[in-house]
């Protein structure tokens, strides 16, 4: 049987989420989170990290070993960045259509002040743009703090997928109202 490798990426002998390869694209072009890099093989101190990367280091003796250690406590640059690594720690896996729905079409900035006012009377809020018929299920947090946002919007998207979201035809998805 084929292993199932949605939402994965080949990186050399094995598959790596798209979700770390989307945060990795983002904390290198943005500087989010300082990785602290222990070189622990003679060979990758002698040649290089940029070469460790490549996989270009070859050697009958040595086999290169790389330790990185991610804060836990990072320093962020900015709240975007802060919520963005929040979206992935929540998502795991699925943490790449989460970032595109928003990015794409919920809320380009992350701002969670934004509120989008619709034509029957609802009202949709912050990152997710978690829209007020949630209020009953939910409480009024949502409306006002990041973190509880995603928190609402992963218990929607694990119940219901991505079809709550009106544009989630951005990642592939049928939205609720098609």
């Amino acid at each position: 049987m084929k292993p199932h490798n949605k939402g994965k990426v080949k990186c050399g002998s094995g598959y790596i989420s798209k979700a770390h390869v989307l945060l990795n694209k983002i904390l290198v072009t943005t500087s989010v989170v300082s990785l602290s890099i222990v070189f622990l093989s003679p060979l990758i101190i002698e040649t290089g990290l940029a070469e460790a990367r490549q996989g270009e280091l070859v050697s009958a003796n040595y086999r290169p070993i790389v330790e990185i250690e991610v804060e836990k406590e990072a320093e962020y640059e900015n709240e975007k960045h802060e919520i963005i690594s929040y979206i992935v720690e929540k998502f795991g896996d699925d943490s790449a259509d989460a970032i595109t729905l928003v990015r794409k079409c919920e809320n380009s900035t992350f701002d969670q002040t934004r509120t989008n006012h619709n034509n029957n009377g609802s009202v949709d809020y912050g990152v997710f743009q978690i829209n007020s018929i949630h209020t009953a299920r939910f409480g009024e947090e949502f409306k006002t703090d990041w973190k509880t946002n995603v928190d609402v919007a992963y218990e929607i998207f694990s119940e219901q997928g991505w079809t709550p979201w009106a544009c989630a035809e951005v990642i592939g998805q049928r939205p609720f109202w098609k």
